[in-house]
């Protein structure tokens, strides 16, 4: 069979609570998740090739997604992709785009379990097909994720992440409780080892001033990053706190780091009986 002969046969969505091992704080302790939704999408080929991919929200009250969006979304994007060639991957994210104009984590499932196939197709790693990595060899870092806690809870989740191989480490901050914050961060960086490395995540939950205030007290033992401080930042605000901390970060959208892998397959066994599919 020729590649431009491949169609997409079939597209079958299992939704599966992910439930967290304790509760996760973060944004200065406003939110608290115990458990994700996501969703698992596999499109099936006339070839026999089957694409996985994953859309999995952050909770339904930090960012404008949600789990029950991603398979409201699907009843409109799946029927668009069947019967087309799976490896033409940009034509069907235009065709996505028409069919329902936005939502791009709800589209972001279907994308995986493109690229997924296209790795597959090619039989080589999707890092490869992109261009490869300088220092693939010695793996990517990943951040451990550390919840927002006392400072003995936090330093004691980031032993614990140490203990299962990171290095490098994401800790929620943030609130109005300056002294708190200020006590995180010193004792974070007075229990962190020298070849490790940090983040002091905000989730905007600082006003302006409390992000002064915070990262001037800890000028002197900070070595880490600060990311998404505020939700009301200036561009004559932000200036003058750059200059006067060189270490600060903050960003208006949220990071992504994307990891992939050759043929990889998430378990759906535990997933619900009852998939929801779209068939040629």
């Amino acid at each position: 069979m020729k590649i431009t002969d491949m169609k997409i046969t079939g597209i079958t969505a299992w939704q599966k609570t992910l439930p967290l091992t304790k509760p996760y704080w973060l944004s200065g302790g406003r939110l608290k998740f115990e458990a994700l939704d996501s969703t698992f999408v596999r499109i099936e080929t006339s070839d026999g090739l089957v694409g996985w991919g994953e859309g999995c929200p952050w909770g339904e009250t930090y960012l404008p997604a949600f789990g029950g969006g991603i398979r409201a979304a699907l009843d409109l994007l799946a029927p668009v992709l069947i019967g087309e060639n799976p490896g033409d991957i940009e034509r069907l994210n235009r065709a996505m785009d028409r069919a329902l104009p936005g939502h791009p984590y709800a589209k972001a499932a279907l994308d995986a379990a493109l690229w997924d196939l296209a790795g597959k197709r090619a039989g080589a790693p999707l890092f490869e097909l992109f261009g490869g990595a300088e220092g693939a060899e010695d793996g990517i870092a990943i951040n451990s994720s550390i919840s927002t806690g006392t400072p003995e809870e936090m330093v004691a989740l980031i032993n614990t992440a140490r203990a299962q191989g990171y290095r490098t480490h994401s800790a929620k901050v943030g609130g109005a409780d300056i002294a708190a914050d200020i006590a995180r961060i010193e004792a974070i960086e007075a229990a962190l080892p020298a070849d490790e490395h940090i983040t002091y995540d905000v989730n905007r939950a600082w006003v302006p001033g409390v992000a002064i205030q915070v990262m001037q007290a800890v000028s002197g033992v900070a070595r880490g990053w600060f990311e998404q401080l505020s939700k009301r930042w200036t561009s004559a605000l932000l200036s003058p706190l750059i200059r006067r901390s060189p270490s600060c970060w903050t960003n208006a959208s949220i990071r992504f780091r994307i990891i992939w892998t050759r043929g990889s397959v998430w378990p759906v066994k535990a997933a619900k009986s009852n998939p929801t599919g779209w068939v040629a």
